[in-house]
């Protein structure tokens, strides 16, 4: 198992012997909560434009991303996730909460 991927994330293994999917399955976040940013690993002028999001908005542009490994439009970035700034405006880039998988999207 890669350890990576349960850093700040509790495994949890399904017992149903009908389901045969191999993605490891991880606990959701408390409802409300907001994942932590990595700020070591984040650009200033990201964190800088990021610090000024309302946290209703930051709530929502962290639960609704594309994840194309399971094909799921409402994926959830998982503790550690990393902005960026582009001409886009802050890319957001970390895993998937519940399976683990690298996912991204911008915001404005």
């Amino acid at each position: 198992m890669d350890t990576s991927r349960s850093e700040s994330r509790s495994l949890h293994v399904s017992s149903d012997a009908g389901t045969h999917s191999r993605a490891p399955q991880y606990e959701p976040e408390p409802a409300g909560a907001t994942p932590e940013c990595d700020r070591n690993g984040s650009s200033l002028k990201a964190l800088a434009a990021w610090d000024v999001i309302r946290d209703e908005e930051k709530r929502i542009l962290l639960n609704i991303a594309w994840c194309r490994d399971r094909h799921d439009a409402n994926a959830s970035f998982a503790h550690g996730y990393t902005l960026r700034a582009d001409k886009f405006g802050i890319v957001i880039e970390g895993k998937c909460a519940k399976y683990g998988y690298a996912i991204a999207r911008c915001s404005h």
